[in-house]
């Protein structure tokens, strides 16, 4: 497969340079905007469990509040 050019190399115009990142910056955009909805999810139900985690393979989140203030929080486990 042929290997994408690196950002901004010689042969790419300005306007293709300007297209490609304002594609980018509106993906980055809608990502954010996922994760921040997932996040918020994942929160919502820890929140509802007893000890406010969950245990996967490689590790465990957990919620934890300090000042009122809700954090996630991801704790890697020793074999992952």
């Amino acid at each position: 497969a042929a290997r994408p050019k690196p950002s901004g190399s010689d042969d790419e115009s300005t306007e293709q340079l300007i297209r490609r990142y304002t594609v980018l910056a509106r993906r980055r955009d809608e990502l954010e905007r996922e994760w921040k909805e997932l996040h918020d999810a994942v929160c919502r139900r820890l929140a509802a469990l007893p000890d406010r985690s969950f245990v996967t393979e490689a590790g465990r989140f957990f919620l934890t509040t300090s000042d009122g203030v809700e954090t996630l929080q991801w704790e890697q486990s020793d074999g992952a």
